[in-house]
């Protein structure tokens, strides 16, 4: 149909015989005004849920290793790889997408620690060290 106009029923006034004419851009600046709200609703729950999600990893992450280490008197640096990893990646979609400087440089250093341990990892892993 193109731009064409689209005919609509309508109940406007007493006359139900009466037509809307509305061009399709006009619907869809109208549908996209409806959900406005609903998109940035949306993305603010999955924003407070990702920092939410982060910060339960992070809890995770320091009980686990808190009890470990009483009961073991041994760190296990797994549970760091998973946190240094889970970071990295949101700091590196931040920053591609983002571009601020103080997310490059955050993502470099989660990326960095996680580089840094997982060969203590791998090296726990078969007991070499």
């Amino acid at each position: 149909l193109g731009n064409s106009i689209i005919l609509l029923p309508s109940e406007l006034g007493n006359n139900k015989e009466m037509t809307l004419i509305m061009e399709k851009d006009e619907i869809l600046a109208r549908a996209q005004k409806e959900n406005r709200g609903k998109d940035e609703f949306d993305r603010e729950l999955i924003e407070k849920g990702s920092v939410i999600g982060l910060i339960a990893g992070a809890v995770s992450v320091s009980v686990l290793t808190a009890v470990e280490f009483f009961a073991t008197r041994n760190v296990n640096v797994g549970y760091f790889l998973i946190w240094f990893a889970m970071e990295a990646g949101l700091f590196i979609y931040k920053a591609v997408k983002g571009k601020k400087k103080h997310e490059i440089l955050v993502a470099v250093i989660y990326s960095a620690l996680f580089i840094m341990l997982l060969p203590v990892w791998i090296l726990r892993i078969f007991k070499v060290i």
